[in-house]
């Protein structure tokens, strides 16, 4: 219906096989407002979006290099290559039920953000520690993870927030 919310899958991917480019790696899919007005009649994209009727509706489109020369220069194919254009219609939502959706999503991936920031600093902590340990060095420990030695005491005044220091490290 005019003004739903398509969300699509689009993956770009060479004649050998190689991907180029997926959203499914992004784990959000594409979110394209779909308006009959808009989307353009001579257009490959505006005729494939038509195609879509229903969710799981998945079409492949053959381009070749040429209608593609700025994806081609990022990934260095010759012009003449083949690219194969994949989308896939994963749902279709009121663009009130699409905003609800993606608050949910992000907050998810937020989530699942910070579950693995946790994991990699505990796994940095350690990598660090045992660093320290098998080398024999004391270092300090701020509460944000940062390990250091002062190998030389400074003299001098201590700079205060918005003073510039020259520093070597």
């Amino acid at each position: 219906q005019e003004g739903d919310m398509l969300l699509l899958d689009v993956c770009y991917k060479t004649d050998k096989g190689v991907v180029l480019s997926n959203t499914a790696d992004q784990e959000l899919p594409v979110a394209l407002p779909y308006s009959e007005s808009t989307l353009p009649k001579d257009g490959i994209f505006g005729e494939v979006i038509g195609m879509l009727q229903k969710k799981g509706d998945h079409f492949i489109y053959k381009l070749d290099g040429e209608s593609l020369h700025d994806m081609i220069d990022g990934y260095g194919l010759k012009k003449n290559e083949k690219i194969f254009l994949h989308l896939q219609l994963q749902d279709i939502m009121t663009e009130e039920a699409h905003k609800k959706w993606e608050t949910e999503q992000i907050a998810v991936l937020q989530k699942k953000q910070q579950e693995q920031m946790e994991k990699q600093y505990k796994e940095d902590v350690k990598v660090i520690t045992d660093y320290l340990k098998e080398n024999n060095i004391v270092a300090q420990a701020t509460s944000s993870g940062l390990h250091y030695v002062i190998d030389t005491p400074g003299q001098g005044v201590q700079p205060k927030q918005g003073n510039q220091v020259k520093v070597n490290y």
